[in-house]
């Protein structure tokens, strides 16, 4: 995301400017010193891939310091323990996650059994598959239909020519569908 952003950004007459890039330990759960840096260099937004506990520790820090700015967290479905944590800081913060479950959306349902029943055991409890976990559970289902259909792991031509051909519903109940120029379209993220 770093690589594209300077890529796309980081030039003569952008609009954008990147004022830094703050790396951290993904164990790491307190991250009020690296927010208060950010801060410090008065953003307008802030690009956090954020994971864990570490989260809403630069949420509050955000929050306690007047931060009033967009924030975009990757996280998933960690945003909903910010909210059920602290829901006061979650204001202003808005996250992409590439599966919601959908109780009323069998699509959803059948993934969310199949996946709790292969995974749950293992690890004791119910699961809920990640957004990251759904979009890689799906580019799959579609490449290994689309080898199905080709009768083939080896020919490459073949296997692409067979994704025109593939007809499957992923998990959030849309349609796969193939672009003209060969790209594999399914609406699988939610703002």
């Amino acid at each position: 995301v770093a690589a594209y952003a300077h890529e796309r950004w980081d030039k003569p007459g952008s609009p954008i400017e990147i004022l830094d890039e703050i790396w951290i330990d993904p164990s790491q759960t307190d991250l009020s010193i690296e927010m208060t840096k950010a801060l410090a260099q008065n953003p307008d937004y802030i690009l956090g891939l954020i994971w864990g506990e570490g989260m809403l520790s630069a949420y509050t820090t955000a929050k306690e310091l007047g931060f009033d700015g967009l924030m975009h967290g990757a996280s998933g479905s960690l945003l909903l323990e910010v909210f059920e944590a602290k829901p006061e800081v979650a204001e202003g913060v808005y996250d992409v996650v590439f599966f919601s479950p959908d109780p009323n959306n069998p699509s959803s349902v059948k993934y969310m059994k199949e996946f709790s029943d292969r995974w749950g055991p293992e690890w004791g409890t119910t699961l809920i598959p990640s957004g990251e976990g759904t979009y890689d559970y799906v580019g799959t289902q579609i490449l290994l239909r689309a080898i199905d259909i080709a009768g083939t792991t080896t020919d490459i031509q073949k296997i692409a020519q067979a994704y025109h051909k593939v007809q499957w519903t992923t998990p959030k109940g849309e349609p796969v569908v193939m672009l003209p120029d060969h790209q594999v379209v399914t609406r699988t993220m939610n703002l």
